[in-house]
């Protein structure tokens, strides 16, 4: 008995029919997949050479002959027979393409944007609220990633994510004005929502907390909501998470800790590692603070400066090397070291040691684990070290 073909998008392209699967194992062809997905995604239309070379190149689709798309439709029908033998899954018409209606898909995409339309069009609460834990569970990866630097790839994601969330908030919104707080946590904390950054996500989840009176699990999650703010990313949190800690603090018994208790839980060590990275306006707050105490300190303290130079062909060569620069001082400075990016091409450190020596080795160390694990050799990092006082 026929069946159709299973068609995952969501993570890395896999077609399954009965125990065959495509493409086959070390047999991976980005072009070959681009086309195939994109005649099962568009099997209602048929699709020129032109657009299909469009669709399929991009901005270099003026260096792209009718063969070479002719070759790359030979491929992928030649991959697919492997798949299904029985009839030709790729059709063609003249100078257009299509895939063959007789040849069946049932795709995720499809499935999870059906769900978030049915999502947004119901009117019962509880149906909406188990339709959106459905859907959470398939919204385990991005559409594609992969093939993310394709247009329309990149295109379908975005609306794939609109989508999602339009029914998520919505349904919230509703599950809020139901005072049914405690689903929005079961919701929001759902394991494939827990690591999307979403500042409306955080606002409903510390709210819910709120509202539930539960003020130590709301302050525990604005800690790791700080955490991640500013160690990662060197931002401040957004005004609505702010005001709702405040809240919780108000809402929360008047206890007391001694000065003892205050500086167990200071000194307290957590999971997070390496130095500090803040904002540029936080750093100059900081760097400010550093000139006062250090005139008091017997340790040194320096300004140090660490600009990236260089030409690469590749467009996303320095944004790259500057985000690998980020991550190699986020694990190897120590947790008393703060750092900010100034630029694309700029970070500004202050490193403490107690001796200017010790400063210098610190920054020779990031410049060396830099040159060992930059994908871009043209690329290169100098430095310069004043020290405060």
């Amino acid at each position: 008995m026929y069946k159709s073909f299973n068609v995952k998008t969501l993570g890395i392209l896999e077609i399954n029919y009965s125990k065959n699967v495509f493409p086959e194992q070390g047999k991976r062809s980005r072009q070959v997949e681009l086309l195939i997905i994109y005649l099962i995604l568009n099997r209602d239309k048929n699709i020129t050479s032109r657009q299909l070379i469009s669709y399929l190149w991009g901005d270099k689709e003026d260096q792209v002959t009718i063969g070479a798309l002719r070759n790359l439709v030979y491929r992928a029908r030649k991959d697919l027979k492997k798949l299904y033998a029985k009839e030709p899954c790729i059709l063609s018409k003249g100078h257009s393409y299509f895939w063959n209606p007789a040849v069946k898909c049932q795709v995720d995409y499809e499935e999870i944007m059906e769900l978030s339309e049915r999502i947004m069009k119901g009117n019962d609460t509880d149906s909406q609220y188990r339709d959106c834990c459905w859907l959470a569970d398939k919204f385990e990866n991005p559409f594609l990633p992969e093939l993310q630097d394709n247009e329309w790839i990149g295109q379908l994601n975005r609306k794939l994510i609109k989508n999602c969330f339009d029914a998520l908030f919505q349904t919230i919104d509703k599950l809020e004005n139901e005072g049914r707080f405690q689903e929005i946590v079961e919701l929001t904390g759902h394991p494939h929502l827990a690591g999307i950054e979403n500042e409306l996500l955080f606002i409903k989840k510390m709210n819910a907390y709120y509202h539930l009176k539960e003020t130590d699990r709301a302050l525990k999650y604005y800690q790791e909501l700080m955490n991640s703010y500013y160690l990662f990313y060197g931002i401040e949190t957004a005004p609505q998470i702010k005001e709702l800690y405040q809240k919780c603090l108000d809402e929360r018994p008047q206890v007391q800790l001694d000065t003892i208790s205050i500086e167990d839980f200071l000194e307290s060590s957590d999971t997070l590692k390496g130095a500090f990275y803040c904002d540029f306006y936080v750093f100059k707050r900081i760097y400010r603070l550093n000139i006062a105490d250090t005139r008091s300190s017997d340790h040194k303290r320096a300004l140090v400066m660490l600009t990236l130079s260089g030409q690469s062909s590749e467009e996303n060569a320095m944004s790259e090397e500057s985000q690998r620069l980020k991550d190699i001082m986020m694990k190897n400075l120590r947790k008393s070291d703060i750092f900010s990016q100034y630029s694309t091409t700029q970070y500004f450190l202050i490193i403490e040691a107690p001796k200017t020596g010790g400063i210098e080795t610190a920054i020779e160390r990031i410049i060396r684990y830099f040159d060992r694990e930059k994908t871009h050799p043209e690329i290169s990092i100098s430095k310069k070290i004043k020290e405060i006082d």
